[in-house]
């Protein structure tokens, strides 16, 4: 797949944004003017979160292993998870103990829940549990990532939607322009790659594979997805929001759509742009 053919795609399919960089240059880029209004970026959430959550232990001198119940007001057996636990996705707790969020309160009745632990359990309440934790741990969750990386990136307009309690979501919530997802994606691969002030840790640390997921023949880091034959690491939110990176060749990728059906489709673009510029290996 080359330039043209990803430029037809999204036109097919009414993208609002896409973007493949390369040493912080487009090889790629598409902007539906049309659509220039703040997007959820859904799961992409969950990788951001990931990167606040290295930032906000390395900062505030907090260890990963230590239990939530040290962070957190309300009481319950979930108390006993780590930080790390949450941050792996390896709570146990399933779509089921998600659902029982409650008008007035999440934390509350997620607390309430035993973890049954064991291996990766893809879930949101893990994600919720891991941003109240840094929301208690940075004095505010919103505001430490406008700091930490969204100012960096030079994206101003953009929400976090929040839980009854104030606390932000954590599992997804995050609205950007769509130009702004492609901003944000760019600015993590620097980091990454040194070119920033920030730590590279503190984008790598997630994006070192710990759990096998019997999803779609994924491997799963700390909040991120790692395709495991190329080792990219990437963000996938609903609909077709996605970010991708291939750390070796500088290079960053991020996708908006609204796709109802092939939600993936744009990180399928993403791999056959990457195996036309031998990228993969």
């Amino acid at each position: 797949m080359n330039k043209a053919d990803l430029q037809k795609e999204h036109a097919a399919y009414h993208m609002a944004g896409g973007a493949i960089y390369q040493n912080g240059k487009p090889l790629f880029h598409y902007v539906d003017r049309s659509q220039n209004e703040k997007k959820p970026v859904n799961s992409v959430t969950k990788s951001i979160v990931s990167i606040l959550t290295a930032a906000a232990l390395e900062k505030e001198d907090v260890s990963a292993e230590r239990p939530i119940s040290d962070f957190l007001s309300v009481e319950g057996p979930a108390g006993s998870l780590t930080v790390d636990t949450l941050w792996k996705m390896r709570s146990g707790f399933t779509d089921d103990v998600w659902k029982k969020r409650q008008e007035d309160s999440w934390l509350k009745p997620f607390m309430k829940e035993s973890p049954p632990g064991g291996e990766f359990t893809y879930s949101n309440t893990d994600s919720f549990l891991l941003a109240a934790v840094l929301h208690e741990v940075t004095g505010g969750l919103a505001d430490f990532a406008d700091e930490i990386l969204f100012r960096p990136a030079e994206v101003s307009d953009w929400t976090f939607d929040t839980a009854p309690e104030g606390i932000p979501a954590g599992a997804y919530g995050i609205r950007l322009l769509p130009g702004d997802l492609l901003k944000t994606a760019e600015f993590i691969r620097a980091t990454a790659a040194g070119e920033t002030s920030l730590p590279a840790s503190w984008v790598t640390e997630g994006w070192k594979a710990e759990s096998k997921t019997g999803m779609r023949g994924q491997q799963y880091g700390r909040h991120w997805w790692i395709e495991p034959a190329s080792g990219i690491p990437y963000a996938a939110g609903r609909f077709g929001k996605i970010i991708a990176f291939i750390p070796e060749h500088n290079v960053s990728a991020a996708f908006v759509g609204d796709l109802q059906k092939e939600e993936l489709l744009p990180f399928r673009w993403f791999m056959q742009f990457a195996k036309e510029q031998d990228w993969l290996r």
